[in-house]
C-alpha cells in the first residue's frame, strides 16, 4: 500500500493545536449530552467506538473507560485515539480518523463540515487515494497550491497595476496549513458547497458559484466568445458539485446539475465589459448545497482575498492571499490581486475574510514573483438593474 505520510508527518499531525483539540472535545461532549435516549451520555461514546474499524485489543482497551462525565469521557476518547497513531486494523486511517469518520454523515451539515475540516487539516486519512475521495465528497478545498508555474495565461489579457517590489510582496506568505484556524477552514468548506466545476461536453471548462438555489454565475468567456457560441454551448454544460450529505452520490464524482432547457442563460455581459453570465439550473436533486453570500460594497485595498477554484479541473483549491488585494479599479469594475501560487480558474468566486464574494476571477498571468490575478467586482454588477434582480435573489 502506497502511503504518502512520512514519520515526520505523522508526528506533526499528532501535535494538535490546543484550541482545535478542545473544540473537538467540546463538540463530542455536547453531542453526548444532547443525544436522544438511549444514546445519551456513555452510550454515545461507546457508539463511536463500536462504529470504528478496530482490532480486538483496541476494543478491549475501550471496553469500559467512560465514567459518565461527558467532557471527561470526550477527553479520554480523544487522548486514547490520538495516541494510537495509525490504525493497525486499517492503516489507511489513523485511529482517531477511524473514530471520527463513520458517524460524520449522521451529523447535521454544519457539524459534518466542522468534522471534515479537522480530518483534513490533521491528515487523519493516511492513504492518499482515500483522502482525495473524502476531500472530493466534502468539498474541502486544498489550502494553497503548487508554486506558480511559468507561462500561466488564463482569461483575457490585462496590465498589472500593482507593485512588483519583492519585499513588499513578502506579505503574501501564509503559515503551514496546520496553523490555520479551524473556524476559517470550516467557513471555507461551507463556502465551497456553493462552488461547482463547469463541464462542457464532459471536459472541465471553468468554475462557477451558486447565488441562489437555481442560479449560477461564471465568466462569459468560459462558455464562448460570442452570444451565438454561448447559446450553442449551453445545452452541453453540466455543473458538478460536491456530495456532502447525498449518500447516493459517488464520493469522487459529486452531484451533477444541468442547465434549464428553456432558458439556460438569464443575463450576460461580454468580456470587454464585465465578463459574466447568469445561468439557470436545477439543483433540486442535489443535497447539501448552499448559495454564497455576496458583498455589495467595494472591498478595501490591501484586504485579504481567498479564491476557491477548480484549476484545470483538478481538486478544489483555496488560494489565500493576506492583504492580496492590490488595486481597486471602480470605474472599470475590476480589482487586481497577487498570489504566490497558481491562479484560480475562470469564473471562480473571490471571497473576503467573512467568505462573502467580492469578485469573479476572470484572468491570471505569471510574474517573476508569482501570479497576478484580475477579477470583476460584484459591486459593479449591482450597478446594472437587470443583473441586480438576480443577485438580490442570492442574498
Amino acid at each position: 500500500m502506497n502511503m504518502d505520510l512520512s514519520i515526520r508527518d505523522l508526528i506533526k499531525n499528532m501535535e494538535w493545536k490546543h484550541s482545535d483539540k478542545e473544540e473537538l472535545i467540546d463538540f463530542w461532549k455536547t453531542k453526548a449530552i444532547k443525544a436522544a435516549l438511549p444514546q445519551r451520555g456513555i452510550p454515545f461514546f461507546r457508539s463511536l467506538v463500536d462504529a470504528a474499524e478496530l482490532n480486538d485489543d483496541f476494543r478491549a482497551e475501550m471496553a469500559n473507560p467512560f465514567v459518565g462525565d461527558a467532557k471527561v469521557d470526550a477527553r479520554t476518547l480523544f487522548v486514547w485515539a490520538q495516541g494510537k497513531g495509525v490504525n493497525p486494523e486499517n492503516p489507511k486511517y489513523t485511529t482517531l480518523g477511524s473514530i471520527m469518520i463513520p458517524t460524520i454523515s449522521s451529523f447535521g451539515v454544519d457539524d459534518a463540515r466542522f468534522t471534515a475540516a479537522l480530518i483534513v487539516k490533521y491528515k487523519l486519512i493516511v492513504d492518499p487515494e482515500q483522502r482525495q475521495r473524502f476531500i472530493a465528497r466534502f468539498q474541502v478545498p486544498v489550502i494553497g497550491g503548487d508554486s506558480a508555474a511559468k507561462g500561466i495565461a488564463v482569461g483575457p489579457d490585462f496590465s498589472w497595476s500593482g507593485s512588483n517590489d519583492e519585499l513588499e510582496l513578502q506579505k503574501l506568505f501564509r503559515p503551514d496549513p496546520l496553523d490555520w484556524d479551524i473556524g476559517f477552514l470550516t467557513r471555507a468548506i461551507t463556502a465551497a458547497s456553493g462552488v461547482c466545476r463547469i463541464e462542457i461536453n464532459g471536459a472541465p471548462g471553468g468554475t462557477g458559484f451558486l447565488i441562489s438555489p437555481d442560479l449560477v454565475v461564471t465568466n462569459y468567456h468560459v462558455l464562448g466568445k460570442t452570444d451565438a457560441e454561448i447559446d450553442a454551448t449551453a445545452p452541453n454544460v453540466k455543473l458538478r458539485f460536491g456530495a456532502l450529505t447525498n449518500e447516493a452520490a459517488q464520493e469522487d464524482e459529486g452531484q451533477l446539475a444541468e442547465l434549464d432547457a428553456a432558458s439556460p442563460v438569464l443575463s450576460r455581459s461580454p468580456v470587454e465589459k464585465h465578463d459574466f453570465v447568469v445561468l439557470r439550473t436545477d439543483t433540486s436533486k442535489c443535497l447539501g448545497l448552499k448559495p454564497v453570500a455576496l458583498q455589495k460594497a467595494v472591498p478595501a485595498q490591501d484586504s485579504s482575498i481567498s479564491v476557491i477554484h477548480h484549476s484545470g479541473g483538478q481538486a478544489m483549491r483555496l488560494q489565500f492571499s493576506p492583504r492580496g488585494v492590490s488595486t481597486i479599479m471602480v470605474p472599470q469594475g475590476k480589482l487586481q490581486y497577487a498570489s504566490r501560487t497558481t491562479g484560480g480558474s475562470s469564473g471562480s468566486p473571490c471571497f473576503n475574510d467573512d467568505f462573502a464574494v467580492i469578485a469573479i476571477h476572470h484572468a491570471a498571468r505569471s510574474t517573476l514573483w508569482g501570479v497576478a490575478g484580475e477579477g470583476i467586482l460584484i459591486s459593479a454588477l449591482y450597478e446594472d438593474e437587470q443583473v441586480k434582480q438576480y443577485l438580490d435573489g442570492g442574498q
